[in-house]
């Protein structure tokens, strides 16, 4: 390395969570070349030989030597060390999905049956997630009927994953399941209000600034007011991926048949009626009602 030089090295390894420091070392004999055959300046090392080929006698470059101090003893040899540091905090990344439950046949559900939803919850990070809290937000047409999830003061349900470790790549399923109270397009829609990413001892991890790690693309709040696209995991469009919505569409219950006359029970709801057993068949008797009134 001659003076005034450089060279540059490099390594590449894995980063690892936590605090990490690494140390690089240096060190080297002091050369010097023959003066007396080199030509060039002893007070001047820019015109000391540039060097390109090892000398097989000593080892040294061609026309350099151990370089001696006044004693004319070799000098000793040189060194240096300088350190760098990183925090690993890695990647923190659940995302949700909320889907109809499989072998639910939608298309057979009516007011009063029950309906369940499958909600997948997706480790899409480096860290493992633990400490993961659901919560339902259930619309007026649906009514919690699933002994595992809890009503919160808001009417909606809330469900508290304890001892759940979800790892990277990794995902995990609950149900829920909720009586239909009305027909219509119901809309129902689930999201992660908490979660924490945690070490291998099961520890939360700290980001640089002391404080538990949040995920990198969505908030964990209790506010159904999120742009949403169903089953999107990757934010795309602009929705939440830790924030899904399944749908489902009743339709209007039939009115119920009269089986003594066949004819549908709305069509005789005329007010206050009296039906009176004749010889002949029902009577309908009620306001300004003929005898031509009578259902045979």
């Amino acid at each position: 390395l001659p003076f005034g030089g450089s060279v540059t090295c490099e390594g590449t390894g894995s980063a690892q969570i936590g605090a990490y420091s690494n140390t690089a070392t240096v060190s080297g004999d002091p050369l010097r070349p023959d003066f007396s055959t080199c030509g060039c300046d002893p007070d001047d090392p820019t015109t000391w030989p540039a060097s390109t080929s090892v000398d097989p006698t000593t080892g040294l470059p061609t026309g350099y030597g151990v370089a001696l101090g006044p004693d004319g003893a070799p000098l000793g040899p040189v060194d240096d060390a300088d350190a760098s540091h990183y925090t690993g905090v890695g990647t923190f990344d659940l995302a949700l999905e909320k889907t109809i439950a499989d072998g639910q046949d939608t298309a057979d559900l009516a007011v009063g049956d029950d309906v369940t939803y499958t909600i997948e919850v997706f480790n899409q990070g480096t860290l493992d997630a633990s400490d993961i809290s659901l919560i339902d937000y259930t619309p007026a047409a649906l009514e919690l009927n699933d002994p595992d999830w809890v009503v919160d003061s808001d009417g909606n349900t809330t469900i508290d994953l304890v001892g759940v470790t979800v790892a990277p790549g990794e995902s995990i399923t609950v149900d829920i399941t909720m009586t239909i109270l009305a027909a219509g397009d119901i809309n129902n829609s689930a999201e992660i209000t908490n979660s924490t990413a945690v070490d291998a001892n099961g520890d939360p991890i700290l980001g640089a600034d002391g404080e538990p790690l949040v995920d990198i693309d969505s908030l964990a709040d209790a506010t159904n007011a999120d742009v949403l696209s169903d089953g999107v995991l990757n934010n795309d469009e602009g929705d939440e991926d830790d924030h899904d919505v399944a749908s489902i569409s009743i339709a209007e219950p039939t009115p119920p048949v009269l089986a003594f006359t066949g004819v549908e029970s709305r069509l005789l709801a005329l007010g206050a009626l009296t039906l009176v057993a004749t010889g002949f068949g029902l009577v309908v008797m009620g306001p300004r009602r003929r005898k031509e009134d009578v259902i045979a």
